[in-house]
């Protein structure tokens, strides 16, 4: 559905308020310059306005007279080649047609419209269970979302096939079992293969079956934790060669001491098993082969041969006392307060000279804990990286690194900690620099871990079991706190308030299980997962009551409206804050609903506004289908196209936890860059793999989308750049104005025998020689001009092969430019911001918009205009509009239950 550009609107909204006589002004007018091609003969543009002048209908003919408006205005029809009408008159025809379109838009009723009952998208499921249960689930054997508007959340679109559905129940069997531990906690078992043993010899090494030869006596050890002191079963499977009176004997050693020997008397791997006592710490654990023989000469078969050891692995089983091994958590990256020499990518800290990194954590309890580092570094000078660690205040350890990049050290220290939150900073203690050596030493932690606690003897439960299972049932019991568990978990899985019956439905799977000898905590593993085959939980529901009637608007509740600000915001289901105010009905007063969006634009969660809005508004996905040239662009790379997507959207997340202007988005003065895309574009001074943000030069031709990379590579093809892509991506998502379809059975530029050295320019002219193609390629073919200076894996040049670049155009309505930032400053302004509210209200409502949609549309460019075209008001303005607040009614409908 096409609405009139912010410019239409801007010149209706100047024009002088008269009366135009239609049959005198108007209809002579369009019959002299529009019906010679526009009639049931020729009728050009699958248009024939024969009727509609004869007798203007504008609720039957809306889009065509709104179409012809936009036309005239912008100097596109008639063609270049035809005659054209005076301005006066031209001007007096958009004149009156805004003026009738207003006088229906004013007569019509409000019509919020109305958003099909659609399923998550796999985005939003994942987000959801993350939300709801805090299990991370990645649903990526999920058929592909459809797409529809651009966006893969469209109701219209998202179907729910057979194939769908199953996998739908087996990810909530896969979910729940990961969620809810039904089943005592087993002692844990680390395995070590037999390869990482060392040190090796020619007599002692790795075979490519991962094993470890054993060829001559020696030994072979390798390091493991052993978390508490305790017993521990050592299981070593091994299998040998025999020869000899003797069989293999393998002795293993822990911590030096010889713990077990055995016979190794089988050419078939085989399990060998002890029990040990071990004291808590890292040690080493060998293998040890005592009795070699080799004799190939001997005149006894029985004794000819050579006699050899091979060791598969060694598993720790332990310790048996009854106690949980001790959970294993990161300490997530926003919780990072980071130095300005510190940078954040992918939930790596780089450090690009000294400084320290500082978060908190909360310990549940006073007890033993492993601080964990993961990290690398660059080496330069004559020392490694140095990386200290502090907890409430204290050093715990200095710890050199001897990783590069691409590897990982893995260092920890044992402390003893009080209950509560303490403060713990990471800090790079020696950085060093010498330019002229070309030599410089960094730190790069990969994760800070949190082992622990080590004693603890409480049931080793995953944070999704305590969210859930808040309580066990004394005997007899059961009913009551299955009800209470159930409720309060339907409640947020439907993201509504829920009846009695549904959570009895639910309590059954429960009464189920203790009737067929299964425990409690089954029963209600296969209630949640009932829950999340639901389509209650699958679909976001918006049904209308039986009191609403047909072809009625009625004020959306407060669950739904949280629902919908929660999976516009951040693809996912309403967090604990939302669904307090929803419940208690307060969503909508005291400013809450103004509150909520600026607390959610600056959560951590609305980074999925930026990958699934923006990656699809920019349609990053493109990038993927394009395979450069390797002879034409010989310096393109895989790692090159991912940075280019990290560039976009760091950049678009700096857009929105910044609340800068959206004009930015077009024309900004800064990006986010490495050094391997920075090289790319030829901006010097950035070093390093990490991200960081770069402010450009004033007469750099980067800033803002239109020129970055993934958009550049995105809109070409593999051997060349195409204004044609580019253009079309510019009029469709940036302006929101898409050109028609092209004719059928247009051949590729390339199949019309043009001669391929011509400059670009002169080669698309003599491709649309063809009237039907010409008038759509005059609006497309400048834009796409404007960015020739950039080649098709977005590389500045002033050449293209043998022929300067030409980047200047002009548009239908006569305005001019030279390149890039020309058509920068032509287009950051109310028509862009109109063509991306559109496409943000698509995705926010999860649906096209109407032709009743537009009176709601300009005011949310209006509301944006009016804050200076920050990101949140643009947000604000859509979730305050009627459409994302309201509902209409079908004419014919069901009602819920």
């Amino acid at each position: 559905m096409r609405f009139f550009t912010a410019c239409l609107l801007a010149v209706a909204a100047a024009l002088p308020a008269r009366a135009i006589d239609y049959e005198k002004e108007v209809q002579p007018v369009l019959k002299e310059f529009c019906a010679d091609c526009h009639n049931a003969d020729k009728k050009k543009g699958d248009l024939d306005m024969t009727p509609m002048l004869a007798k203007p209908d504008f609720a039957a003919d809306h889009d065509a007279w709104e179409k012809t408006a936009d036309l005239l205005l912008n100097r596109e029809m008639p063609p270049e080649r035809k005659p054209q009408p005076a301005d006066p008159a031209r001007t007096k025809v958009v004149e009156w047609i805004e003026g009738q379109l207003q006088k229906l838009a004013a007569s019509e009723p409000p019509n919020p419209g109305r958003v099909t009952i659609r399923r998550l998208n796999r985005e939003e499921y994942r987000h959801t269970i993350r939300e709801l249960l805090g299990v991370d689930y990645s649903p990526e054997d999920f058929p592909t979302d459809e797409v529809g508007y651009g966006f893969n959340n469209i109701g219209d679109v998202l179907s729910l096939s057979p194939m769908l559905m199953e996998k739908y129940l087996a990810a909530a069997e896969e979910i729940v079992r990961k969620a809810i531990v039904a089943e005592p906690a087993k002692p844990p078992k680390r395995k070590i293969r037999g390869d990482t043993f060392g040190p090796v010899n020619e007599w002692i090494r790795p075979l490519d079956n991962h094993a470890l030869g054993l060829y001559r006596e020696g030994e072979a050890s390798a390091p493991a934790d052993f978390i508490r002191s305790g017993e521990y079963k050592l299981r070593v499977r091994a299998y040998g060669e025999l020869a000899g009176p003797d069989a293999p004997k393998l002795a293993v050693k822990l911590g030096g001491t010889q713990v077990a020997v055995f016979d190794v008397n089988t050419e078939k791997s085989k399990s060998f098993e002890t029990r040990v006592k071990a004291d808590a710490g890292r040690q080493s654990v060998t293998v040890a082969f005592l009795n070699n023989y080799h004799d190939t000469a001997n005149k006894d078969p029985k004794l000819r041969g050579d006699r050899n050891v091979f060791i598969e692995s060694v598993e720790i089983e332990g310790p048996f006392d009854g106690k949980p091994e001790p959970t294993v958590r990161m300490i997530e990256p926003w919780r990072w307060k980071l130095p300005e020499n510190a940078s954040k990518e992918q939930n790596a800290i780089g450090f690009s000279s000294s400084g320290e990194a500082r978060a908190e954590w909360q310990f549940l309890v006073k007890d033993e804990y492993l601080i964990r580092l993961r990290a690398h570094g660059d080496r330069g000078g004559n020392e490694l990286p140095k990386a200290r660690l502090t907890l409430g205040g204290k050093e715990i350890a200095l710890f050199e690194i001897k990783a590069k990049e691409g590897q990982e050290d893995v260092r920890d220290v044992r402390v003893s900690v009080e209950a509560g939150k303490q403060p713990i900073t990471v800090e790079f203690t020696n950085d060093y620099y010498d330019p002229t050596k070309n030599e410089d030493r960094n730190l790069i932690v990969h994760a800070v871990e949190i082992v622990g606690p080590i004693n603890n003897a409480a049931p080793d439960l995953p944070e999704s079991h305590k969210r859930l299972i808040t309580r066990m049932p004394a005997p007899g019991e059961e009913q009551k706190v299955a009800h209470e568990i159930i409720a309060r978990f339907a409640k947020r899985a439907y993201r509504r308030s829920v009846s009695g019956e549904e959570v009895a439905r639910l309590v059954k799977f429960v009464d189920l299980s203790l009737k067929n000898d299964g425990s409690f905590l089954e029963g209600v593993q296969a209630a949640v997962q009932a829950a999340l085959c639901s389509p209650h939980f699958l679909y976001r529901w918006e049904l209308d009551s039986a009191a609403v009637k047909p072809g009625e608007v009625r004020n959306l509740g407060d669950f739904e409206i949280a629902s919908r600000l929660s999976y516009f915001l951040w693809s996912s289901m309403p967090d604990w804050e939302l669904f307090d105010l929803a419940e208690r009905g307060a969503l909508l007063k005291d400013g809450n609903l103004e509150k909520q969006v600026a607390r959610m634009l600056k959560d951590w969660r609305a980074r999925a506004l930026v990958e699934n809005f923006g990656g699809q508004w920019l349609q990053l996905h493109n990038i993927y289908d394009i395979d450069p040239d390797p002879k034409k662009f010989p310096k393109f790379s895989y790692e090159l196209r991912e940075d280019m997507k990290r560039e976009t959207l760091a950049f678009l997340n700096a857009i929105v936890n910044d609340d800068r202007s959206v004009l930015d988005l077009v024309d900004a003065r800064f990006t986010f860059l490495n050094e391997r895309l920075a090289r790319h574009y030829g901006i010097d001074g950035v070093k390093g793999n990490d991200f960081r943000r770069v402010e450009l030069a004033a007469d750099s031709p980067r800033g803002g989308v239109l020129t970055m990379g993934s958009v550049l590579l995105a809109t070409s093809q593999p051997t060349r750049t195409s204004p044609v892509i580019r253009g079309k991506w510019i009029l469709e998502q940036i302006l929101g104005t898409p050109p028609p379809p092209p004719p059928p059975n247009v051949p590729p530029l390339e199949a019309k025998h043009i001669d391929p050295n011509l400059p670009i320019k002169q080669r698309l002219e003599l491709h649309r020689d063809s009237p039907d193609c010409a008038g759509c390629h005059a609006k497309i073919d400048p834009l796409g001009f404007a960015l020739e200076h950039f080649d098709a894996i977005g590389a500045f040049r002033t050449m293209d092969g043998r022929n300067p670049v030409d980047a200047s155009g002009e548009l239908p309505n006569g305005t001019q430019f030279s390149n890039a930032a020309d058509l920068k400053r032509i287009v950051k302004g109310d028509k862009f911001v109109h063509g991306l509210a559109e496409k943000m209200m698509i995705y926010g409502l999860g649906r096209g918009l109407e032709r009743y949609d537009k009176k709601a549309l300009t005011g949310v460019v209006a509301a944006t205009k009016q804050a200076d075209y920050r990101f949140s008001s643009l947000v604000l303005a859509i979730v305050k509009s009627d459409p994302f607040l309201k509902r209409k009614s079908p004419e014919a409908r069901v009602a819920a239950n």
